[in-house]
């Protein structure tokens, strides 16, 4: 896939990290697809489904829009 580290079998692989894991034990972004491992997905990934950096993103646009 587009911008993961993986061999060429089409394993997927955290998008932080580079180890490879089945698609099952992987995370995904809702906004941007990367992919993340239990051990990487931090609280934003985990609780909202989107990645810390489309969490800030997604921040921005809502403070933006409140004024």
């Amino acid at each position: 896939m587009k911008g993961e580290k993986g061999s060429f079998d089409g394993m997927p692989s955290c998008s932080v990290c580079g180890k490879e894991f089945p698609s099952l034990n992987l995370i995904s972004c809702s906004e941007c697809g990367r992919t993340f491992c239990e051990e990487c997905a931090d609280e934003s990934m985990t609780a909202l489904g989107i990645c810390s950096d489309c969490e800030e993103t997604w921040q921005a646009e809502e403070d933006s829009d409140e004024e």
